[in-house]
């Protein structure tokens, strides 16, 4: 289905509430309940045929058909691995989920974090799921994707090694909720390869429907604890990266026992006010290797502090997890992520509320893909979609002056895309005041005298770009764009707004028409149909660039929508009134056929416009 098709369909579905957090739609169309009480009828276990136990979904290269890591591979039901398999023993935990051969420790850590928000965990895994109530091999879990929510199903056969699980694994080896959430996962990207090296954000998002902020530890706030503590009361889920080899780095662990190049989840932070010490709790997703420097499990710091506080912070246990000061932990890592939740996720009890928009769009090449700003001087940066919004409210922090929100561009099928070796698009945005100005594009009257008021922190290829802005209440003018132009691609873009705002999307508005774009179009369409002579090519010419002048549609080049469409109806109406014969014919038939060809072309063009 083309870009366009998927939006509409997805917006048709929106509008009855399908693909919402309370509805989520099914992927691929299957319907969990439906084929469950099928299975259980027939007193079969339920087999994924959309994606089954067979090589390819392994993965695609190193793990691929053939591949060495493929070899001795058995799919397996957990009654096959083990005696008494469990879904969850004493609930889900941040110490369920161990890593396996698989290098998704971005996922794993992300799932670790996930168990502290109990909204969140219980609406990604279903209640109800077990291996001893109902039990017919199937299973289901729910991820945000690209906009929408969509409800995974998935059998329990599941990749093992001479009887062991090959991927994720809980310590015993007989708890299976983690490991059948990332199969799950694994098949809504693609293949368990497609999981190979991530963003601990990426998977924060899919499970929230969040958005992320990034913060460089090299150049971190001052107050940065205060907002690590603010965003885990938000119930935020937070993770953190150790500081990255060089390539003559042979080492894979650091003299206090931290693995480089590795993905780590925050799942606490207090203060021993006593001793002034800010500490922050960190798990491992290995379920092993800890932390060995101050503050660790065994470390002397913990003498001086009294048994009631070690117990309430539970900090001996062998499992991954440990607490590390904050002091050593801005010397360790460098990059925080922090994954705000949508209101949705939040729950209604919980004090800061979001005001959230989202928004779908397209780049294509020759109607929407115009590049980055510094294409403003040859007229194809104007080509992108743009989407407006208004700020109405300032922050209530005092130490705030503005209106603060975060903005995501995100690209669609980043991973799945990996199959078919396919690059990520350089993406990023720019945004501009809408002064004095009413429900009408930015056209280059405007961008190539006004610079933006803001712009994204860089243009980045990877499946989302996440920045926070303050800006003075007002209106303005959102460009998101690939860096070059004529690049495909599909992309979702979402505003979290702190206080009061609205937004829309500006791509079906009316933009303002100079001579030269109903020229293009007129000179277009005399070429879109060679057998005209030139006596009724003249004629075309004249018609239809009077019909674009008046209807006020912007070049052909620059439609939101597919313009091969726009091209053949007007071509398709010339041909069927018989223009092309129309040489020396008696002037008023010609002029009675001319006037109905123009009424035509104009519901062409309104049809075009309202789709």
């Amino acid at each position: 289905m083309s870009g366009v098709a998927t939006l509409l369909a997805r917006e048709k579905d929106l509008a009855v509430g399908i693909g919402t957090f309370d509805q989520p739609a099914k992927y691929l169309n299957q319907d969990y309940n439906l084929l469950k009480k099928k299975c259980l009828q027939a007193g079969k276990l339920f087999i994924d045929n959309t994606f089954p136990g067979v090589p390819s979904a392994l993965g695609f290269n190193e793990l691929g058909p053939g591949s060495p890591r493929s070899k001795g591979v058995v799919w397996k039901r957990p009654g096959e691995i083990c005696a008494n398999p469990q879904f969850t023993i004493g609930g889900m935990s941040s110490t369920d989920a161990c890593q396996g051969a698989l290098p998704d420790c971005w996922l794993l850590a992300a799932i670790a974090a996930l168990t502290t928000n109990k909204n969140a965990i219980l609406h990604v895994i279903p209640d109800g799921q077990s291996f001893q109530v109902n039990y017919a091999g199937i299973f289901h879990f729910q991820f945000w994707q690209f906009g929408q929510w969509v409800d995974v199903v998935i059998d329990d056969q599941l990749p093992t090694v001479n009887g062991q699980l090959l991927f994720d694994h809980s310590p015993g080896q007989n708890e299976f909720w983690s490991v059948l959430l990332e199969k799950a996962y694994a098949k809504l990207n693609g293949c368990y390869e497609c999981l190979a090296g991530g963003s601990l954000t990426e998977a924060f998002e899919d499970f929230t429907g969040g958005i992320s902020e990034n913060y460089n530890l090299n150049k971190a706030p001052e107050n940065l604890f205060q907002i690590i503590c603010k965003a885990l009361n938000a119930g935020s889920l937070l993770g953190s990266y150790l500081d990255f080899s060089g390539p003559d780095d042979k080492e894979e662990r650091t003299p206090q026992n931290l693995i480089k190049r590795h993905g780590y989840s925050i799942l606490d932070a207090k203060e021993v006010s006593h001793l002034r010490e800010q500490l922050l709790r960190i798990r491992n997703p290995w379920g092993q290797v800890e932390w060995n420097g101050a503050w660790s499990d065994n470390a002397p710091e913990w003498n001086d502090v009294s048994p009631d506080v070690q117990s309430r912070l539970d900090y001996k246990a062998e499992d991954g997890e440990f607490w590390m000061s904050f002091s050593d932990y801005m010397k360790n890592y460098v990059r925080l992520e922090i994954c705000n939740l949508s209101p949705d996720t939040q729950g209604s009890g919980t004090v800061h509320q979001w005001t959230t928009s989202q928004f779908e769009g397209v780049w294509r090449i020759g109607s929407t893909a115009g590049g980055c700003i510094d294409h403003k001087g040859t007229s194809t940066f104007r080509m992108n979609p743009q989407f407006y919004f208004k700020l109405l409210e300032e922050d209530d922090d005092r130490n705030v002056r503005g209106c603060s929100f975060v903005v995501g561009l995100m690209q669609k099928n980043a991973r799945r895309n990996r199959i078919i070796d396919q690059d990520l698009n350089i993406i990023g945005f720019a945004i501009f005041q809408y002064k004095g100005l009413t429900n009408i594009r930015l056209g280059n009257d405007v961008l190539l005298k006004q610079d933006p008021i803001a712009i994204s922190s860089t243009f980045i290829d990877d499946r989302e770009e996440c920045d926070r802005f303050t800006l003075p209440p007002g209106d303005y003018v959102i460009i998101p764009s690939t860096q070059e132009p004529h690049k495909n691609g599909n992309f979702i873009l979402r505003f979290f707004f702190e206080k009061k705002a609205v937004s829309s999307d500006h791509n079906c508005s009316t933009p303002s028409i100079t001579d030269s774009d109903s020229t293009n179009i007129a000179v277009f369409l005399c070429f879109c149909i060679p057998q005209l002579d030139e006596q009724t090519k003249t004629l075309v010419y004249l018609l239809s660039k009077q019909v674009v002048h008046v209807l006020g549609i912007v070049s052909i080049f620059e439609l939101s929508l597919c313009p091969s469409l726009l091209i053949l109806q007007f071509a398709l109406v010339f041909w069927l009134l018989g223009l092309s014969h129309y040489s020396g014919f008696d002037p008023f038939c010609l002029s009675l056929r001319v006037a109905t060809c123009l009424h035509l072309l104009g519901i062409c063009v309104l049809l075009t416009i309202d789709r």
